[in-house]
């Protein structure tokens, strides 16, 4: 069997895994790619890239204070991983970061967290909570589809976490039953309200 480098350097950060754990912190700007120290860049993360050819080993993430930025795919198609813990450094999580990581269920997110991608944790169907902060300002498309977070409020009008509206069980708001914003909401996913008709 291929055996991989268990540590190393990607854009701007610096990786480490030993014993499951993957560690990223802060490395120097990449003079290849110009990406920011503390960046992960802003391209598609690719299965034979930095710690991805060693998915399998990693069961829980750590992202250090420092780094910024989570790069697309970055940690996705991880079939072990169960936990994260995101610095509050880090104020972007990139298009599908965590796609298709079916056992976590642990996830700590910064409080600086503005932005998290469309499809970031979607397919991750055992993430039941997560505590979003006020720092979010955007959600992409689908970010938490197929997560028991979106199945548990299968029944509800509205699909909330904390203070962000994720989308609607509902096909139609109609004048006498009107779509009403529930109050305390300060971001609403992109296409929340997808193919709903609203009318009257």
């Amino acid at each position: 069997a291929t055996v991989h480098a268990a540590s190393g350097t990607y854009e701007g950060v610096k990786y480490d895994l030993t014993g499951g754990v993957l560690t990223i912190e802060k490395g120097n700007a990449s003079s290849v790619s110009n990406a920011p120290a503390g960046s992960m860049g802003s391209n598609e993360m690719y299965s034979y890239s930095g710690w991805k050819r060693n998915s399998s080993e990693v069961t829980k993430i750590v992202i250090k204070d420092g780094v910024t930025d989570i790069a697309k795919m970055a940690f996705s198609g991880m079939p072990n991983l169960t936990a994260v813990e995101i610095a509050d450094s880090v104020k972007k999580i990139g298009d599908d970061a965590f796609y298709n990581d079916p056992l976590l269920t642990d996830v700590e997110l910064g409080n600086s967290t503005e932005s998290i991608g469309r499809e970031a944790f979607m397919y991750c169907t055992e993430l039941a909570d997560i505590d979003l902060p006020t720092s979010i300002r955007w959600v992409g498309v689908n970010a938490f589809k197929e997560t028991a977070i979106f199945n548990a409020q299968s029944e509800s009008d509205y699909i909330i976490v904390d203070s962000v509206l994720l989308g609607t069980n509902k096909y139609s708001f109609y004048a006498e039953d009107p779509c009403v914003i529930p109050e305390g909401i300060t971001c609403i996913a992109d296409e929340a309200f997808v193919d709903v008709v609203i009318s009257g």
